[in-house]
């Protein structure tokens, strides 16, 4: 048996020199002729004793791609004749595989284990727990174990789950209809995603334990956690009494707020979570992915609504809460081009998410500190999008950020029945004095002189002309 697996490894081992050679080297009909080699192999009944040979044995990592391919695609295509005790071997066999080859090809990883996320997810609505809690203790194991390929693997397999799962759309085809990826969807929504985002925070929290420089290789390590991190809580929570048909509409949104049930209560609702996250950030924000990455977190939790509050007392308080941190964020004076849309973007998302009652009904000294580094913002960022304007022909993130601003201005000015009269007076007299000063030249403005550009980004004139300010 071994004679023919060798033989099997050394057919593809050719195939596969052929496909990767460069066009001068081989015709076009000796790659097809090799391409058809994988086909074949791939379509070959229970091909799983050869894939475990080709990837004990062979050194060429297109070889050992395409055994994990192999092993995906033949398993979603006999389901229905393996034994469970089978599905479960395979499975480990591939956990077991990956932790043990730590020089793997990342793309040859993440092959293998997409297969395993793949074989996890055919199975999610007939294996019973014990199989389901089995792949989770693993990965909570790996993330606990402090070594740091173990870590990584841990990661790869949460970001293959969640891709798997995280849309019906984007999943991989694996013969099944729409309704089964919804349902599976379901499944480990309620089931799993909360774990996943509890083992983030649990890397995140050793991230922020760093008082040095972290390598290179930990800095890619707390970047993918976060990645995953911000796949959380950007996930488009799925409404059960949502007939089917609204739910591809909710997942091709371009933004969704974060709507998750009373499940996560425990999770988002800590006193200590907003906090956390803006410290986080201020761990990365030197780092432009990773600052990326922790700004969009904090966007997705200014977004936060729905039936995880129990009563409009409790959205209060957790807007409350949010803004003393945020207002550290807001009153920096060296905010990185990088930062500012993100910055900008969590006002933008809480002035749109959250009643402008709420604001109005927060404590006095913080609704005033609000409404003052508001302003100073406001102004500073549109200063910097002049600048950038003369700088550049193209409108670039300060213009954008600047923007977003002003859609928050507009949201609270046109409900400024809520506050005390003349409540916003001041500040919009300011930041229009400080538009004007920024399009007008010398000697009363301070209008860069430059040839052929057009200073033309404009706030919604139903900001600075409202009745609301008269």
């Amino acid at each position: 048996m071994e004679a023919q697996f060798s033989q099997v490894m050394l057919q593809l081992e050719q195939a596969s020199q052929i496909v990767m050679a460069p066009p001068n080297l081989v015709s076009n009909e000796q790659r097809h002729l090799a391409e058809q080699v994988f086909l074949d192999f791939k379509a070959s009944r229970s091909p799983y004793p050869t894939c475990k040979f080709l990837l004990e044995n062979s050194q060429l990592d297109y070889v050992l791609f395409q055994a994990a391919s192999a092993i995906k695609d033949a398993v979603v295509r006999e389901w229905s004749l393996l034994d469970g005790s089978d599905v479960r071997a395979l499975r480990n066999y591939l956990l077991q595989y990956v932790t043990q080859k730590t020089d793997l090809q990342g793309y040859v990883r993440e092959q293998v284990l997409q297969a395993v996320a793949v074989i996890f997810k055919r199975g999610t609505l007939e294996s019973d727990e014990t199989d389901h809690e089995q792949l989770m203790t693993d990965v909570t194991s790996l993330i606990g174990s402090g070594n740091l390929s173990m870590q990584s693997t841990a990661c790869s397999i949460l970001l293959a789950l969640m891709n798997e799962y995280s849309t019906t759309s984007r999943a991989s085809s694996i013969g099944l209809s729409w309704e089964f990826h919804l349902n599976a969807k379901r499944r480990f929504e309620g089931r799993d995603l909360k774990l996943v985002f509890q083992l983030c925070l649990q890397v995140l929290q050793e991230l922020e334990k760093y008082t040095e420089e972290p390598s290179r290789d930990v800095v890619s390590l707390f970047n993918k956690f976060l990645s995953i991190t911000e796949q959380v809580l950007s996930w488009r929570f799925m409404a059960y009494n949502l007939p089917g048909r609204f739910v591809l509409v909710i997942e091709n949104s371009q933004s969704c707020a974060l709507m998750p049930g009373p499940a996560w209560r425990d999770v988002l609702l800590d006193a200590g979570l907003v906090d956390f996250f803006f410290r986080i950030h201020e761990k990365v924000r030197s780092v432009g992915e990773m600052a990326h990455h922790s700004l969009q977190c904090l966007a997705q939790l200014a977004s936060l609504r729905g039936s995880i509050f129990r009563t409009d007392e409790d959205r209060v308080d957790y807007l409350n809460t949010y803004l003393q941190s945020y207002l550290k964020l807001m009153s920096r004076s060296d905010l990185a081009e990088h930062e500012l849309l993100g910055v900008a973007t969590i006002i933008n998302r809480l002035a749109l998410f959250f009643p402008v009652a709420f604001f109005a009904s927060l404590p006095a000294d913080v609704g005033e500190s609000l409404k003052v580094a508001l302003m100073k913002l406001t102004c500073s960022f549109c200063q910097r999008a002049m600048q950038q304007q003369a700088a550049s022909d193209d409108d670039g993130p300060c213009v954008e950020a600047f923007e977003r601003l002003l859609d928050a201005w507009t949201v609270l000015v046109s409900h400024s029945q809520q506050f005390s009269t003349d409540h916003f007076k001041n500040s919009a007299v300011e930041i229009f004095n400080t538009y004007l000063q920024c399009h007008l030249g010398p000697p009363y403005g301070t209008r860069p002189q430059v040839r052929r550009r057009d200073f033309s980004f404009f706030p919604p004139a139903r900001f600075f002309f409202s009745e609301e300010l008269d």
